[in-house]
């Protein structure tokens, strides 16, 4: 499945963040030569249209790395009121016609073409529910929400994001284990750089 299928599938980049306990913008950071930011999106573009990204702290250098890709900004300049607002942004830029959206955090390094691939196909195959990443146990993103969830997106508060919803409900788990890979601490960036 890709971006041009008719899918109604839309993506949402949370890249918005101010990174505090890292120190520094996790957005620009580099993974295999290529900043986090511009990685992702590149990702999320071949199966979602249109592709939105939050902005908010580092606008200017994250739209830069982002030079020559096909995503689309929707800029939160209340972005420290937390990732809740920054998904409450996104949702409220999407057309009538979307049919689902795909939230994917940009430090997710780990995360590959083939994931979204899975991802999207075990969405497409039963797209009334919710559909997510699975690891060590664990659900979360990158997922995917149908429409029937998008009120429940915008109700966010704070620094929640959308995991409560996953598991609250019956979401179609995806094994996932490079979802469990992302960087928030100094240490984590470390293990990114080993990888």
């Amino acid at each position: 499945m890709t971006a041009d299928s008719g899918n109604s599938l839309a993506g949402i980049l949370l890249a918005a963040g101010g990174s505090s306990r890292l120190g520094q913008p996790k957005q620009l950071l580099k993974y295999r030569g290529e900043a986090l930011v511009r990685r992702a999106a590149q990702c999320l573009c071949s199966y979602t249209y249109p592709t939105f990204i939050v902005t908010g702290a580092y606008r200017k250098e994250t739209l830069s790395a982002l030079a020559g890709t096909a995503v689309r900004e929707v800029h939160h300049p209340a972005w420290s009121r937390g990732m809740g607002s920054s998904i409450r942004a996104g949702v409220k830029a999407l057309d009538e016609d979307c049919k689902a959206v795909l939230i994917l955090l940009c430090d997710q390094y780990r995360i590959e073409d083939t994931d979204l691939s899975r991802l999207c196909a075990a969405w497409a195959a039963s797209p009334a529910t919710i559909t997510c990443a699975s690891w060590s146990g664990r659900l979360g993103p990158p997922a995917i929400f149908p429409r029937s969830e998008f009120s429940a997106l915008l109700s966010l508060e704070g620094d929640e994001g959308a995991r409560k919803l996953i598991t609250a409900g019956h979401a179609n788990a995806v094994p996932m284990p490079h979802a469990a890979h992302d960087v928030d601490t100094p240490q984590s960036m470390e293990t990114m750089a080993q990888s």
